[in-house]
Parts: structure tokens; C-alpha cells; sequence
């Protein structure tokens, strides 16, 4: 029979550990809020229990090295400051089978405390508090990372990246990638509502639906100019940088004709191969070869006219319209009064 005083009556109410008295608890509490209460007052170096304190003051007094017994893993020799970091470490020696299982997602983790750590993604919990600006984090290793701004004045210039599907936390756009595939493969299954084109990622499918909105938000400070997507505009703004454009030439195999662009390329190498209207109107049945042509028909149907004349506000519903009809305007300037 277990005595009561050992009895674990007092739960941690953040990650359900229990313990057999309040002192423990309170003194639990300070891993997940991050509060070092313990000071020494050589160094000002701070601890969360006084034990941890106590110890390290003795590396202050001549003559005395740490007391912090160094651990030896048995298998490679590496060395730990504690048992619980040696024992860590000995299962990757061993299989590190995953017998932890969320019972949400029913992702499989090898040890607990990764588990607990886990399901603050489908809670939404996030313990570990900024002491300065009160923000909020689901990991302390995270929160260190952060104090980090206020302590130096510069931001981190690490970018934190979250997977869609399950809030996994990434410092690098690769990392997040290679994490995606762990949830569909590389399956296309975000599709656009407008023309059927799949996609395996959210981000792609919001870039494409640009394309039939026309939007382009990111714009050049120096010469206005706008484009679907950030890499472009990035291109792009080395021509003013160096006064040389970076594009690469792209030839066409069957005839030489060089093109700036791959999306110029498509267009003209269907020239040679016969020029198939695939793209249907779903309105009056009309066909075209190249959706920027039914995509500036659907304005007759809709009656939009984006192309408007700066000079007299008058508006079109084709570019081509817009172009001749800015002649009259260069006639009329250039004709004698």
C-alpha cells in the first residue's frame, strides 16, 4: 500500500501531471510559466529552484568546480550535466517506438511529454506569456526566441512558418515543405472553383486565382509597374538596381524566336502546332485557344470595360479597343490647329 503522504492528489492544470503536495506543484508551475525567481547575486544569473541556486553558487567560491555530477551514456560515451538528458538520449540507441497516440489527429509520438506538447495545437492553448508585451506561445523554446527582441532592440531574423493543416511551427520555408507532404503526398487536392486547375498547396491556388482577377499586388516602388507574384517583382527589380535585366532568354525549338517569359513561349509555340480552342464560354458556347482570349470575351456577357482612355474616361472592354482609340487622341495632337 502507498503511503498518503505520497499519494499524487495535486494536478498540474496545463499538462495533467500530478504530485503528492502543493510545494512540488507551485514549484512545476515555473516550467510552464518560465518564472526564475532564484537570483545569485554574483553573476545575476537566474534559476527556478533554490536547490539549482545553491549549486551553482559554488562555482563562485576559488578552489571549487561545479558539483553537477557529469552523466556517461554506456553506449557512446557522450557525456549529460543530468539523468534526465542521458536517458533522452539513450533511446537513440534503441528503437524509439511512437506508443503515445493523440486522440484527435492520431499522430504517434515515443514519449508523453511531446504528446502534451502536441495537443496545445488542437487546443489553441499557449502557456508560456512575454513578461514585456503579454504575447503568447505554445512552446517555452519559442518564447526564449522571442525575449530575445526585446533584450537586443533587433527582431529575430528568423521567420516563423505554420503548416495549415496542424499549426507545426517551422523556421524555414523548406522545412514546411518537406512537413506538407507528410499530410497529402504531393496530391492536388485544392481546386479552382473557376476553371477546374488543381493544386497541392492553398498558397498556389490563391496565387492562381489572380490570374482571373486580374489583381496584381505587388507593385515596384520606382516604376509602378504590378505583378501576380512577389518572385517577379523581386526579378524585376534588378533591372533598376543594375540597369540589366536578369530574365532569362527563352528560345523556341522549332523556329529560334526568343521570348522574356515562359508563359510568351506556350502561347507562341501552339503557332506550330495547331492552335485547338479547348477553352469554352459557358455562356454562349463560344471556344478559344487561350484562356487570357475567353477571359476578355466574358466581359461582353458581364458588360465590364476595365480598359479606360486617361484622356477622355471613355471605356473598353478590350486592350486592342483602348489602343486604337488613343490614336484619335495622337491625331488630334498632332494635326495643326
Amino acid at each position: 500500500m502507498i503511503p498518503f503522504e505520497n499519494v499524487k492528489v495535486h494536478k498540474c492544470d496545463v499538462c495533467g501531471k500530478t504530485f503528492s503536495n502543493t510545494s512540488t506543484l507551485k514549484q512545476h508551475y515555473m516550467i510552464h510559466t518560465g518564472e526564475k525567481p532564484y537570483e545569485c547575486e554574483i553573476c545575476e544569473k537566474r534559476f527556478n529552484k533554490k536547490s539549482t541556486l545553491v549549486k551553482h553558487a559554488k562555482i563562485h567560491v576559488p578552489g571549487l568546480s561545479s558539483p553537477v555530477q557529469v552523466q556517461n551514456c554506456s553506449e557512446c560515451g557522450k557525456e549529460f550535466r543530468s539523468a534526465s538528458g542521458l536517458a533522452k538520449h539513450k533511446r537513440a540507441h534503441f528503437v524509439n517506438v511512437k506508443v503515445h497516440k493523440c486522440d484527435v489527429c492520431h499522430k504517434m509520438f515515443s514519449e508523453s511529454a511531446v504528446l502534451k506538447q502536441h495537443y496545445m495545437i488542437h487546443t489553441g492553448e499557449k502557456p508560456f506569456q512575454c513578461e514585456i508585451c503579454e504575447k503568447q506561445f505554445n512552446k517555452k523554446s519559442v518564447l526564449v526566441t522571442h525575449m530575445k527582441i526585446h533584450e537586443t532592440g533587433v527582431p529575430s531574423p528568423v521567420e516563423i512558418r505554420k503548416c495549415t493543416e496542424c499549426g507545426k511551427e517551422f523556421k524555414s520555408a523548406s522545412g514546411l515543405n518537406k512537413h506538407k507532404w507528410t499530410h497529402f503526398g504531393n496530391a492536388k487536392v485544392y481546386e479552382c472553383d473557376l476553371c477546374g486547375k488543381k493544386f497541392s498547396e492553398s498558397t498556389q491556388l490563391k496565387r492562381h486565382y489572380l490570374t482571373h482577377t486580374g489583381e496584381k499586388p505587388f507593385a515596384c516602388e520606382i516604376c509602378r509597374k504590378c505583378f501576380y507574384d512577389k518572385w517577379t517583382l523581386t526579378t524585376h527589380s534588378k533591372m533598376h538596381e543594375t540597369g540589366i535585366s536578369s530574365v532569362e532568354i527563352q528560345k523556341c525549338p522549332e523556329c529560334g524566336k526568343e521570348f522574356r517569359s515562359i508563359s510568351g513561349l506556350s502561347k507562341h509555340k501552339i503557332t506550330h502546332f495547331g492552335n485547338a480552342k479547348v477553352h469554352k464560354c459557358d455562356v454562349c458556347g463560344k471556344k478559344f485557344s487561350q484562356k487570357s482570349h475567353l477571359k476578355e470575351h466574358y466581359t461582353i456577357h458581364t458588360g465590364e470595360k476595365p480598359y479606360e482612355c486617361e484622356i477622355c474616361r471613355k471605356c473598353f472592354n478590350y486592350k486592342s479597343s483602348l489602343v486604337k482609340h488613343t490614336k484619335i487622341h495622337e491625331k488630334e495632337v498632332s494635326s495643326p490647329s
